[in-house]
Order: structure tokens, then C-alpha cells, then sequence
């Protein structure tokens, strides 16, 4: 319902008056419309205000909201909200996926390497994830080349986004 007033410029206003719930519920879409706001350390305050056993409960509408923008290939803006889902919520194998691409996207290699290593521990399936987690998890192996052949991809994921070589 407030989904779409969840904006950086409107969001505090919106939370003071709309309020969400009490409870994990509240706390969960709160923390996502934090995130859609680009306020994760908001997000995390929400999450965090919780009793322990009810935080990874309200990670999931964070990552509901915000697996379909990593779908659609903006991993770079959807690694925030994955690394936090992934505070709570560490098994979340689509979200380590998300997130190890987002890093590598970005330029963190150390932490890609992390999250792909364990996306493909938890996830075996011989799907387009899986073969990119690897082909990523190889080019990471090997570093970037002043050679790379930046004519064609590294792969092509399983959303159809062409994902570059290093030092491409």
C-alpha cells in the first residue's frame, strides 16, 4: 500500500505518519521500504529492534522487494539490501548468489568470492546460477588480465545479462 512512497525524500515522513505494525510483520516491511528508500542502516535499526528469533522473519520482505531488481540486473544497487538480508538470514541462497554478484559488479572481489562460495556450497542445482557462480568463482581464481578479451562475455547469466570479465 505505501510501497511506492518509500523514497528517500518521503519515507521518514511516511513511517512518522503511517506507521507500520508492531511485531516482525511491521518491522519486516518497514525494513523494506527502508531499503527501496536506500536507507539500509534504517532498515537494519528496524530489524535489529527485534527479538532475535523474529529477525530473519522480517529479513524476507526485504529480500522479496528486492530480488526481482537483482532479476532485472541492477546488482549493484541490490548488494546492500542482500548483504543485510544476509545478516539474518545467512542461508538465503538466492541472496549470497545476489550479493556475490552485486560485489563483483562492484569491484569487491574478497567479499564475491565469499558469498559465491557459499551460494554454491548451499545450492547444487546444474542451472544457469550454478554455472555462473562458477564461471564468476574461476574468473575470480585467476584475477584480472591485461589480455582479457573483452569482446565477449565472461557468461551470460541466467537472467541474460552479459556479465564482463575482469578487467573488462
Amino acid at each position: 500500500r505505501v510501497q511506492g512512497r518509500c523514497k528517500p525524500v518521503e519515507v521518514d515522513v511516511l513511517m512518522r505518519e503511517t506507521p507500520p505494525p508492531a511485531g516482525k510483520d511491521g518491522a519486516g516491511f518497514a525494513a523494506a521500504c527502508f531499503v527501496l528508500a536506500g536507507r539500509v542502516e534504517k532498515a537494519k535499526v528496524a530489524i535489529d529492534a527485534l527479538p532475535t528469533d523474529d529477525r530473519a522473519w522480517a529479513s524476507w520482505p526485504v529480500f522479496e522487494f528486492v530480488h526481482p531488481i537483482a532479476d532485472s540486473g541492477d546488482d549493484a544497487s541490490a548488494g546492500p539490501a542482500m548483504r543485510l538480508v544476509l545478516d539474518y538470514w545467512p542461508r538465503n541462497y538466492m541472496a549470497l548468489y545476489h550479493a556475490g554478484m552485486s560485489e563483483y559488479a562492484v569491484g569487491d572481489l574478497a567479499r564475491s568470492k565469499t558469498h559465491l562460495t557459499s551460494f554454491l556450497d548451499l545450492y547444487a542445482k546444474p542451472d544457469g546460477f550454478t554455472a555462473t557462480g562458477k564461471a564468476v568463482l574461476a574468473e575470480l581464481e585467476r584475477g584480472p588480465r591485461r589480455d582479457a578479451d573483452c569482446s565477449s562475455p565472461l557468461v551470460v547469466d541466467p537472467e541474460g545479462r552479459a556479465i564482463p570479465r575482469l578487467g573488462c
